[in-house]
């Protein structure tokens, strides 16, 4: 009578080895992806802030605030930022008029990236009305 051995063949080893290679390929792109869409995360959250940041600015100007051409932040290279405001009125936000209507519409665009082709632009509308 033979005795029953236990263990791994080759054959079996070698389909075992395979499948942790795969998967650990799988695995190693993923890192790769993540890696390379981690600096524009960071660039767009730093965008974000600072649009915000530009748009608290403006709005302490109150309702005389008007707009402006494109402006540097001060300790962030790559990054620029222009101020728009409109005239609207109360039924229809989209139409602008060249006279007050008692509302504004403020939009901070910020431009960053090579050549500053991303953008994120931030608005607020913003009323003239006291009791």
């Amino acid at each position: 009578m033979i005795a029953k051995q236990s263990g791994l063949t080759l054959f079996e080893l070698l389909i075992s080895m395979v499948i942790i290679a795969i998967c650990v390929f799988s695995i190693a792109l993923m890192f790769q992806q993540a890696l390379r869409g981690s600096p524009n995360v960071k660039s767009l959250t730093i965008a974000t802030a600072l649009s915000e940041e530009a748009m608290e600015r403006a709005l302490a100007q109150g309702f005389n605030i008007s707009s402006s051409g494109t402006q540097n932040f001060t300790g962030f290279p790559g990054y620029i930022y222009q101020i728009d405001v409109y005239n609207v009125d109360d039924v229809n936000l989209s139409e602008t008029f060249n006279y007050s209507t008692g509302y504004k519409v403020v939009n901070i665009t910020v431009k960053y990236g090579s050549n500053y082709s991303r953008n994120i632009t931030t608005s607020s509308l913003l009323t003239n009305y006291t009791d």
